[in-house]
């Protein structure tokens, strides 16, 4: 299936609702252990010498939090998907360039400056911001230089999923000093995400993996990563669950020994499944390859909102529209 007949248009409409999120993950065929996220509980506060509140970020360093930020540059996809639901358009001064060309968010962003990576220290230092927000591996060593000009720069920590994807949500919000939208928003994108997976019953939940190739290698995304996730809220059963975690590597013994009736990929890697010596025995390669879902790899390694459209068009893919 071609990812342009099963994604339908752009992000989810978030509507707002005044609501505390109980945010509850897991489930049947999932490894991942259930966990409550209420309100700021999950992040870590502190203050300066001087007594002025701060938020911890990945590596315990403290961003103040009682500074109106208004020059902010989102380092990281993440980072830039939830300033685009929660941050003026205005305060937004530059943006990271990954995946944004499609990304259906792409014209809240219309008129910034893109940039490629963290080692464009020169470029950000020219936009003069006062907040960066990076991902963990973008902090080092860029983010060094940047700090000694002065800059706050807030490392989020790895992006696994849909609960570290809230996590960045409310430290966001909290840096924004818009801890009530962040929450509303956290809790419509939750209550959106647990209302695709319920829709199919556990007993009738069919069994899938998600599979990358690169050159003639094969690898994974299962528990702990945004692809179980994604496949977990599709009303799917991750079997790679079962003997897996991260992002393995598979042989192609491995890939048989699975074989699921759903194999969820970036576009072009089920042409080389299926003529793959025996991997075109594989149940997702029969009539025509029709247990294969196809989307853009850009949609699939961005562990941020988009995770919601994508898990909603892998459902109504695998089970039709409910």
């Amino acid at each position: 299936m071609r990812a342009a007949e099963i994604l339908n248009g752009s992000l989810v409409c978030l509507s707002l609702v005044a609501a505390t999120v109980i945010m509850g993950f897991g489930g049947v065929g999932s490894k991942t252990v259930a966990k409550e996220t209420t309100d700021l509980r999950d992040l870590q506060f502190s203050t300066t010498e001087d007594g002025r509140p701060t938020l911890l970020d990945a590596n315990d360093r403290g961003i103040t939090i009682d500074t109106t930020y208004s020059r902010i540059i989102a380092g990281s996809i993440v980072a830039r998907s939830i300033l685009g639901e929660l941050s003026e358009k205005e305060r937004i001064v530059g943006v990271i360039s990954a995946g944004l060309k499609d990304a259906p968010d792409a014209h809240r962003f219309s008129g910034i400056e893109q940039f490629v990576g963290m080692n464009e220290t020169e470029r950000l230092l020219s936009l003069s911001p006062d907040l960066i927000l990076v991902s963990s591996l973008s902090s080092i060593p860029h983010a060094e230089r940047l700090r000694s000009s002065g800059i706050a720069v807030f490392t989020l920590g790895d992006m696994r999923g849909v609960e570290s994807f809230l996590r960045d949500v409310r430290q966001i919000s909290v840096l924004l000093g818009s801890h009530s939208g962040g929450e509303r928003l956290a809790s419509v994108y939750g209550r959106r995400m647990r209302s695709i997976a319920n829709m199919t019953p556990k007993s009738v939940r069919k069994e899938a993996i998600y599979l990358s190739a690169y050159s003639t290698q094969m690898f994974g995304g299962t528990v702990g990563t945004s692809y179980h996730d994604i496949l977990h809220y599709a009303g799917l059963v991750d079997v790679a669950a079962d003997d897996f975690s991260g992002w393995p590597q598979y042989t192609a013994e491995h890939v048989l020994s699975m074989d699921p009736e759903i194999i969820v990929s970036p576009e072009g890697v089920p042409e080389f499944v299926c003529k793959t010596g025996a991997l075109a025995r594989l149940r997702a390669c029969a009539d025509g390859r029709a247990g294969f879902i196809e989307l853009p790899s850009s949609w699939l390694e961005d562990p941020g909102l988009i995770m919601l459209d994508v898990a909603e068009s892998i459902h109504e893919a695998v089970y039709g529209r409910e």
